[in-house]
């Protein structure tokens, strides 16, 4: 589980004429409480380098209002880490 808390602030101009108006000016907060779940997979290639493979598969927001209501990220990720320690503690 874990917070997400978000800002926007957006303002919105229009000129015409080299006059200058705005449209809107809108501040926006929200704080949310959502529960996620992932994979993620570690290969040793060599003794200082590691592949991954990471993914999170469910997100569920705990809270019923706010901007964050209809928000469901899924995120997949690949990477590659270099040990620059030869000496790796298990």
């Amino acid at each position: 589980m874990a917070p997400v808390i978000g800002h926007i602030k957006a303002t919105g101009t229009e000129s015409l004429e080299g006059e200058t108006s705005e449209i809107y000016n809108e501040e926006h907060a929200s704080v949310n409480v959502v529960a996620t779940a992932g994979l993620t997979a570690n290969y040793k290639m060599s003794e200082c380098l590691d592949i991954f493979a990471d993914g999170m598969f469910l997100y569920r927001s705990l809270h019923n209002r706010g901007a964050l209501l209809h928000h469901k990220p899924m995120s997949v990720g690949v990477g590659l880490n270099y040990n620059l320690n030869l000496k790796r503690e298990k």
